[in-house]
């Protein structure tokens, strides 16, 4: 599928200038197969990866990412979980920040 996707989009002519993946994995997959294709990256396309666990010092790629609170969200999750067992109201929206970390992509 993914392949289908970059040959419809960037073998010929590049139709798309960003990609948004859902993880940082992805991203960096999606990236590996851009550069087999000679398409630069940043220049051509840029990358955001999602979820920020591969953007560390030692990682092979330093790749622009979102960053979510994974704590932050484990607490809410079991406050959550506490309140319905308690058979208390629960909220249906929660907002909790996240971090931009920029890389190169």
């Amino acid at each position: 599928m993914l392949d289908k996707f970059i040959e419809e989009n960037f073998k010929d002519n590049i139709k798309i200038d960003g990609i948004f993946a859902v993880t940082d994995n992805y991203a960096l997959d999606f990236i590996k197969r851009l550069e087999k294709l000679n398409i630069n990256i940043p220049k051509d396309v840029q990358v955001i990866g999602y979820d920020g666990m591969r953007s560390c010092a030692q990682d092979e790629f330093k790749i622009s990412t979102i960053r979510q609170p994974i704590e932050l969200i484990a607490q809410e999750s079991v406050n959550a979980l506490i309140d319905i067992i308690e058979k208390k109201s629960v909220k249906k929206e929660i907002i909790l920040p996240i971090d931009f970390i920029k890389g190169y992509t």
